[in-house]
């Protein structure tokens, strides 16, 4: 584990190394039969229901999130549309798919690299479809979500640049466009992306992975689509933008409350026994890439101050990976 994400094989499982995942994914579908839908996701739906209705953004809709929010809901309430079936059936799908995708280019990338072995792959993929697809319980579909799936990609480039082995350029511009989305999801989700790149150039002893291409096309996407919203929607810029400022904004948890709420002492919990687990260790390759990808996100929880459970899923399931990564080592 010092030098690569592969398991043990005391590790490894008798059975086929594909059930725990099929379980895993089993489990994930079930949970969306007994959770209630998520309701900032039913909210996203209404809206993109009204803006394929023709109805202007900002003008005829009154939303105060940015037109990306909107736009991550239309296919599936258009697909609604067109099936008869809940919008809500057809955003479980699409995760479920976006979730699987993630997962498969994220394992590509690692095993190109070299950093893990087919058979120890399974272990792997099967401890991140549990932080991806049943961890998030009533998180399911929402923009953190989204964002940590969209997320994983672009930590196995890292990871990949981390030992020296740069990926092909196919994997390199589809984890540059999954940054992009990450960063127009929520433009302060840039630091889990700047975190983990330096985390990835310290180990590999060179600032290159900082500057690699797939965070220029993540800054290029998010440029052009800052560009958009002024173009297509100034009301945004001049009408919500400022109200958002003003009365969103400076709306924050106690301090004190945020401190004891539920995700800090979780994920103290998880820093210190990954602590106890691997000791110094912990900040060795791949445990430290891990954790500065949860730290980067821990950022943005702290700088928004809410205290909402939705908002510190990606530096949890991150730092819940590590831990599990660190339990099977």
């Amino acid at each position: 584990m010092m030098n690569t994400l592969a398991m043990p094989s005391s590790a490894r499982l008798t059975l086929p190394r594909w059930l725990p995942l099929a379980f895993i994914v089993v489990l994930a579908v079930f949970l969306r039969h007994v959770l209630v839908a998520n309701t900032d996701v039913s909210w996203d739906l209404t809206v993109a229901d009204k803006f394929l209705d023709g109805q202007r953004l900002y003008v005829d809709i009154i939303e105060v999130n940015p037109p990306a929010t909107v736009f991550l809901y239309v296919v599936p309430a258009l697909l609604g549309r067109l099936s008869g079936a809940p919008a809500e059936f057809f955003v479980d799908a699409l995760v479920f798919l976006a979730a699987g995708f993630s997962l498969w280019l994220s394992g590509r990338i690692l095993l190109r690299a070299g950093l893990v072995e087919n058979a120890d792959g399974w272990l792997l993929a099967t401890v991140a479809a549990a932080a991806l697809m049943v961890l998030p319980a009533q998180t399911f579909g929402e923009r953190e979500h989204i964002a940590l799936i969209a997320f994983l990609p672009l930590l196995a480039a890292c990871a990949a640049r981390a030992k020296g082995n740069a990926p092909d350029l196919v994997s390199v511009i589809v984890a540059g466009v999954c940054g992009g989305i990450i960063v127009i999801i929520k433009p302060h989700f840039a630091a889990a992306i700047v975190c983990t790149s330096v985390a990835a150039a310290l180990y590999a002893r060179s600032w290159r992975p900082l500057f690699a291409l797939e965070n220029w096309i993540a800054m290029a996407l998010l440029a052009g689509y800052v560009v958009f919203v002024v173009t297509a929607f100034p009301q945004f810029v001049d009408d919500v933008l400022p109200m958002v400022m003003t009365v969103y904004v400076p709306v924050k948890a106690n301090f004190l409350k945020l401190i004891i709420h539920f995700a800090t002492p979780l994920w103290v919990a998880a820093l210190l026994l990954i602590a106890l687990l691997k000791r110094g260790a912990m900040f060795k390759f791949p445990f430290g890439l891990l954790l500065a990808a949860s730290v980067g996100f821990s950022i943005s929880y702290y700088v928004q101050q809410k205290g909402w459970s939705y908002h510190s899923y990606p530096m949890l399931a991150l730092a819940l990976i590590a831990l599990a990564l660190a339990f099977f080592d």
